[in-house]
């Protein structure tokens, strides 16, 4: 089971970083997440996205930063397209422009290899009740993984698990969706568009907080899905929703990327 904040904690949900490291320590200084030196403040419980990396061509040094910095300052951490295939080796997450293993920094390769086997990357994970992954559950794969937000994650991880075990495609999971071209199914959890979402969002039976898909600010899409992704490294801008303990309510927060390194 994913990792779970205490009850006395801040919430912080972070949007797709895209190897920007000094965006995601600007961001978690400003909500109170770390201390001016680089702390972790007990305060606080941070969820990231996934695609916290880039792992394109170029980006080596700063998906070694961002992914130390990662590992150092997220509790749960969900798994983007981003990262699927260098974590995970699934072919569905491979994407033109996304560096070969040779040009992945050799420390990348080992933490991601490592953190693997330890289980740090959620396929999808449940939080106040609200269903977080990466992309989005679409409404069409939902009648499949019972009710409510923690029996979703499960079910998600449970898919997954037996996915990497077999290797046998799994629609809710690999499907890419047809605003790539490349399914006429709708996407699943790691490539699902807002649009196709935002289409159907009235038939979600979840309440979800999704990245993927970049958006001018964090919105909350049909007052059942937050779409977090503001781009990270690739736009200038890195984004999360905050929650104060036992408040139901998201505020969404945005800093300005210093030195993107995604181009």
């Amino acid at each position: 089971m994913a990792a779970q904040p205490r009850p006395d904690q801040v919430r912080v949900v972070v949007g797709d970083v895209h190897a920007a490291h000094r965006g995601l320590e600007l961001l978690l200084r400003e909500v109170g997440a770390i201390d001016a030196w680089g702390n972790r403040t007990p305060s606080h419980f941070v969820a990231q996205l996934g695609d916290l990396l880039h792992l394109g061509h170029g980006t080596a040094e700063a998906d070694r930063a961002t992914l130390a910095a990662g590992t150092r300052w997220i509790d749960l951490q969900v798994l983007g397209n981003h990262e699927g295939f260098h974590v995970f080796s699934l072919d569905s997450c491979w994407w033109t422009g996304m560096a070969t293993p040779d040009q992945v920094h050799p420390e990348v390769r080992d933490t991601l290899g490592r953190q693997a086997r330890e289980g740090r990357w959620n396929i999808a994970a449940a939080l106040d009740g609200w269903v977080l992954t990466h992309a989005g559950v679409h409404p069409a794969y939902q009648a499949q993984l019972g009710d409510g937000s923690q029996a979703a994650a499960n079910a998600i991880g449970a898919m997954f698990a037996e996915r990497l075990s077999n290797g046998h495609r799994v629609p809710v999971i690999d499907c890419s969706g047809p605003v790539r071209g490349y399914d006429p199914d709708p996407g699943g959890v790691l490539w699902c568009d807002m649009t196709e979402m935002e289409a159907v969002v009235a038939d979600t039976t979840l309440r979800q907080i999704v990245g993927h898909t970049p958006q001018a600010a964090p919105r909350l899409v049909g007052g059942r899905v937050w779409a977090v992704d503001t781009g990270g490294g690739r736009s200038g801008v890195l984004s999360a929703i905050i929650k104060e303990p036992g408040d139901d309510r998201w505020t969404p927060v945005s800093v300005a990327v210093p030195d993107p390194q995604v181009h």
